[in-house]
């Protein structure tokens, strides 16, 4: 997926989260019918990606992982 591609979607639901590993952190935003990865964007063909069930998830492990 191109750049210019990734920008043309606008109105999409989405999240952003950043993961800290040891090496190095990795930022990531997840949408619907695209993510990145860094700097590397995918399209997905197998999706949708339920987001709302991924935001309901960040949120109930919160406690746990702070």
């Amino acid at each position: 997926m191109r750049d210019s591609e990734w920008d043309s979607f606008i109105g999409e639901k989405g999240i952003s989260l950043n993961i800290q590993t040891e090496d190095r952190p990795i930022f990531t935003s997840i949408f619907e019918s695209r993510l990145r990865l860094n700097t590397e964007y995918y399209e997905v063909i197998n999706g949708p990606i339920d987001v709302d069930w991924l935001f309901n998830y960040v949120e109930s492990i919160k406690t746990v992982v702070n």
